[in-house]
């Protein structure tokens, strides 16, 4: 994990080291581990979050900018208040699809990073909510098959990749209705990206493939007893 960790802050990355410390730290609580051993990962992560965030001149803006955008709307605050600006305009259901414009030129990163902000603007409160659900029904999904994999490995497997999407969908959501700070990650299955999308469907294909098994498992277990 620390070798990962520190790779992804070379680059630098601080919002995917997270995630990926979020995931590990996810494993580890399933698999078993102690408060205690728990306590000193997360004291860990979050010293050199903390100090990878406060050394950082420009991670600095950003926190500065996240206690409040419109301070400084025209730099540091730009995206975030184009960001709430675009949502405020959807209303309860949206412009339409296709008709938000926040995109064309006055949001930036809006096909990536700030999607969600682009669907709460054409589809409105109605439907970035059956955006929020839908990741809450795979984190419903994803931990119920982690607790009835047919194994430990698949069901490690399951809250590792569970954790991994729905924590970053979390983080980006966050960061667009400006709950988080903006860390410069995607929206799994919505942001553009060949690569990223690439390997979401991966790992969602591999989450379906353990799902395949619980049915099974499950009536040996029945069986069994």
């Amino acid at each position: 994990m620390a070798t990962v960790m520190v790779l992804l802050m070379l680059q630098p990355h601080l919002g995917a080291t997270l995630i990926i410390g979020m995931s590990v730290i996810a494993i580890l609580w399933a698999a078993g581990s102690t408060p205690s051993q728990l306590g000193v990962l997360v004291a860990a992560v979050a010293t050199m979050s903390a100090a990878a965030l406060l050394l950082t001149p420009w991670r600095v803006a950003r926190l500065v900018a996240f206690r409040d955008p419109f301070a400084d709307a025209e730099s540091t605050g730009y995206q975030s208040v184009q960001s709430l600006l675009g949502i405020a305009n959807g209303g309860l259901f949206g412009q339409g699809v296709g008709a938000g414009r926040s995109k064309f030129g006055f949001l930036p990163y809006a096909h990536n990073d700030f999607i969600f902000a682009v669907a709460a603007e054409e589809v409105g409160f109605v439907g970035a909510s059956a955006v929020v659900i839908g990741f809450g029904v795979l984190a419903l999904a994803g931990f119920h098959v982690a607790r009835h994999a047919p194994d430990r490995f698949g069901s490690l497997l399951a809250v590792g990749i569970t954790t991994w999407l729905v924590g970053q969908a979390i983080v980006n959501m966050g960061a667009v209705t400006n709950v988080l700070p903006v860390t410069g990650v995607g929206l799994p299955l919505m942001s553009a990206g060949g690569s990223s999308l690439l390997i979401t469907m991966a790992a969602v294909g591999v989450l379906c493939s353990i799902a395949r098994q619980c049915e099974p498992n499950r009536r040996r277990k029945k069986a069994d007893s």
